[in-house]
């Protein structure tokens, strides 16, 4: 998989401001237009660790997807295979129809 080309497609195809790629173990791979993105990134994997264990004891399967969502911008964590988590931050919330199909499509 080429990172760079993928993130620019998930950025062009979603209008998101910026984008992670890490692997399961919080390891950036790969960033575009992210301040910070090594504390991102390690923050990202602290939330999705602590997600899954929330899951688990409710008896859920692991999350694929984590959307925080705040006044003025959403955050969207998603598992893309067994190692790629692909992030993506949009300041504008009218774009959320157009992250969900983005993400969705992104094949490796």
């Amino acid at each position: 998989m080429d990172n760079q080309i993928e993130l620019n497609r998930v950025l062009q195809s979603s209008g998101a401001d910026g984008a992670l790629l890490i692997n399961k173990d919080g390891k950036l791979l790969d960033a575009l237009n992210i301040d910070y993105d090594g504390n991102i990134a390690a923050m990202t994997n602290v939330v999705r660790k602590m997600i899954n264990e929330l899951a688990e004891d409710l008896g859920h399967e692991e999350v694929v997807q984590i959307t925080c969502k705040s006044e003025d911008g959403i955050y969207i964590i998603h598992k893309i295979s067994d190692d790629a988590i692909v992030c993506i931050d949009c300041k504008d919330l009218s774009k959320i129809g157009y992250l969900m199909l983005a993400l969705k499509a992104i094949k490796i």
